[in-house]
């Protein structure tokens, strides 16, 4: 493998783990506002707390888009 496949492999790991990481934050955002209601015995969202879920919705799709398409340019 040459040092430039080599450097490519690693990078697009490091977007991978990246990508995943940022998921996993966004997810367990979204669970504590699941969890929050919960509590308080509601069974609906805020709209505050809508704009919580759909921010953290378009933020991992362009995350993965992003991603996708930066894998997609690498040699």
């Amino acid at each position: 493998m040459s040092a430039g496949s080599l450097l490519a492999a690693t990078n697009t790991l490091l977007t991978l783990l990246n990508t995943t990481a940022n998921l996993v934050a966004q997810a367990t955002q979204i669970s504590d506002l699941i969890k929050t209601a919960n509590q308080e015995g509601r069974t609906t969202f805020s709209d505050a707390e809508w704009a919580v879920i759909t921010g953290a919705d378009d933020a991992a799709r362009r995350l993965l888009v992003d991603s996708i398409s930066k894998a997609l340019r690498t040699p």
